[in-house]
């Protein structure tokens, strides 16, 4: 005979009640109550995953529509200028032509090579001493230097070029009043000074210091930047 359980139903007013179970049906029950349990677990889950996303879109759709009245916002006024640019009325047109403003970006500052500018070349050729650069008055300056010829077993000569450095990094050439105080030609040394002339475009303020280049058969032999003395200095 198979194990069975009595459920009794008890009532101050009326007689006892017994019922008989299985113990398939209690465990039925029981197994029941789980599923329902994790049933309704999974729908909170669910249904709070549904609503961040539910607030996800909502977001997203305010954020559209801002976006919608915007863009209508521009298309009306693009129709409107549309509208007076084809009525060809000359007032609507000055008025429209007075209220635009074109910004134009500034063009791009040219990009300064300072180890070009700077770079020393020094050959042993020849030996400068007490070099300096000194400013006269607004157009002139004075460039001396003490030029010594290394190779004693001949003569030396070529020619000196200078060039004026601004402080923003431009370059031009500058003139000798006398051109001969440029050239040389030495067997031992050569006391070198010579007024210059230094381009209009460039006012004094604005030189840097002097680019002395050395040059002997077409080449470089010494190659130094010489900085500028002023006239209150």
């Amino acid at each position: 005979m198979s194990e069975k359980y009595s459920v009794l139903l008890m009532r101050d007013d009326s007689k006892v009640r017994r019922f008989r179970l299985s113990p398939v049906w209690l465990r039925l029950g029981i197994y029941s109550l789980i599923l329902l349990a994790t049933m309704a677990a999974g729908g909170g889950y669910a249904g709070y995953t549904f609503w961040q996303q539910n607030e996800v879109l909502k977001a997203e759709q305010n954020t559209l529509q801002r976006d919608v009245r915007e863009l209508n916002m521009k298309l009306e006024r693009l129709q409107n200028v549309d509208k007076i640019l084809n009525s060809n009325d000359p007032e609507e047109l000055q008025a429209l032509l007075g209220n635009v403003t074109i910004e134009q970006a500034p063009p791009p500052k040219p990009t300064i090579d300072l180890s070009a500018l700077l770079h020393k070349v020094d050959v042993q050729m020849v030996k400068v001493d007490n070099i300096s650069a000194r400013a006269v008055n607004k157009r002139s300056l004075t460039l001396q230097f003490d030029l010594n010829n290394l190779a004693t077993d001949r003569t030396l000569s070529g020619e000196v070029e200078v060039s004026v450095l601004s402080k923003q990094g431009l370059t031009k050439p500058a003139k000798a009043t006398n051109p001969d105080d440029l050239g040389y030609a030495i067997n031992r040394y050569k006391k070198v000074r010579a007024n210059l002339t230094i381009p209009d475009s460039m006012p004094i303020e604005d030189v840097y210091a002097l680019i002395v280049s050395i040059n002997s058969n077409d080449k470089t032999i010494f190659r130094d930047t010489v900085p500028l003395v002023g006239l209150d200095q």
